[in-house]
């Protein structure tokens, strides 16, 4: 009875001494096959920024699994990690890793570690960070006129590497891209505000405007700036004056550009003193949308009068006037005075409208009537 007793103590004994060695070894040595760690390739790269993905397989007990990677190789624990937890079934995982310089060669890997301790790590990676693109912003535009403006805007980062070209870049429709109409100022080598003049542009319109910079990764925008176009007034020029007549005259004119907007008026302006404008006589013959000559007969003229013309086109932004042409109307067939003069006779009428030859004419005949007068009144004295 003793004997049986010592041998179920005995075997008691010994079970609960396997029992304690296999929880020992587990404890401190870990299964019989550790957790592996597999590194797949990195995605979604940037310029300071990327994922690194992997599967951690056959875990008993992990108690911390993510990422690690510097810049020189073989990277482990003691380098920059990620930590995605703990897990004891096998898990596919992704590690956002962060703070990287741009342009950069990165070497990564998976880890998986096991709570006794055991670190297992996958095949190393290697992937680069993307350069930069620049940053600007857009400021207010300036000294806008009729058909150009002055825009601004500022680089505040180079990004990597330096611009190769900037500027500002206009439409009418908005979201201004360097496909649409663009100044180049040239490469960066500094950040810093900078002006760049636009031109080409129409009068009376609204433009977008952005400023841009582009380097060798892209191109960045800066905000979007609106501005409008002043006004622009007609262009008009004054050709001679023809079919004059002793009371009419036709005056031709040509509008060369309309302006923005459109006038709502043109015609011809006259006087008999020189630098007609719409205080004086006035033709009105209406709005005018294209360029072009046009024509008007001047009437209720007085004859052998000196006239001044000037064409002219009126819109918003002001009075245009062309250049002044000069030209004198006919004189009557009997030589009277002009119609509305006041002469104090017929013979002062009739000298005012003399031209060079008459007067020769008339000196003759004042000269030949002299001498006939003379030799008829010494006759008369002999007898």
């Amino acid at each position: 009875m003793y004997f049986i007793k010592l041998l179920n103590s005995y075997i008691i004994k010994s079970i609960s001494y396997c029992a304690l060695t296999l929880l020992f070894l587990l404890a401190f040595q870990g299964p019989a096959t550790a957790a592996t760690a597999i590194t797949q390739n990195v995605t979604n790269i940037s310029y300071n920024n990327a994922t690194g993905n992997g599967v951690v397989s056959n875990p008993f007990f992990v108690n911390a699994y993510g990422v690690c990677w510097n810049t020189t190789g073989a990277p482990t624990l003691a380098d920059n990690n990620t930590n995605e937890g703990t897990t004891n079934v096998a898990v596919g995982f992704s590690s956002e890793m962060s703070g990287l310089e741009p342009g950069t060669i990165y070497f990564v890997r998976a880890y998986a570690r096991e709570w006794w301790g055991t670190i297992s790590y996958g095949d190393v990676v290697e992937f680069t960070t993307t350069r930069f693109i620049p940053t600007v912003t857009t400021q207010p535009v300036t000294d806008i006129k009729s058909k150009s403006a002055l825009g601004h805007g500022t680089v505040k980062d180079l990004g990597i590497s330096n611009p190769t070209q900037h500027g500002v870049c206009w439409n009418s429709d908005g979201d201004p891209t360097v496909d649409d109409k663009r100044t180049e100022e040239g490469a960066l080598h500094v950040t810093g505000p900078f002006a760049t003049e636009i031109k080409g542009l129409k009068s009376n319109r609204v433009y977008f405007v952005r400023a841009y910079a582009t380097n060798h990764e892209g191109t960045a925008y800066g905000n979007e700036v609106v501005f409008s176009t002043s006004s622009s007034p007609p262009i008009v020029s004054t050709q001679d004056v023809d079919d004059i007549g002793r009371n009419n005259a036709k005056a031709n004119g040509t509008i060369l550009d309309v302006g923005s907007p459109d006038p709502t008026q043109h015609g011809f302006c006259w006087n008999t003193t020189g630098m007609p404008d719409l205080g004086d006589y006035i033709t009105e013959q209406g709005e005018v949308n294209e360029t072009g000559p046009f024509s008007f007969v001047i009437t209720e003229l007085l004859p052998d009068r000196i006239y001044y013309v000037r064409a002219y086109a009126t819109n918003t932004a002001g009075t245009s006037y062309g250049n002044e042409v000069s030209f004198r109307t006919a004189t009557n067939p009997d030589g009277s005075a002009p119609d509305g003069s006041s002469g104090d006779g017929y013979g002062f009428c009739f000298i005012a409208t003399l031209n060079t030859a008459n007067m020769v004419i008339m000196h003759a005949i004042i000269i030949f009537s002299a001498i006939v007068w003379a030799v008829v009144y010494f006759k008369g004295r002999k007898r």
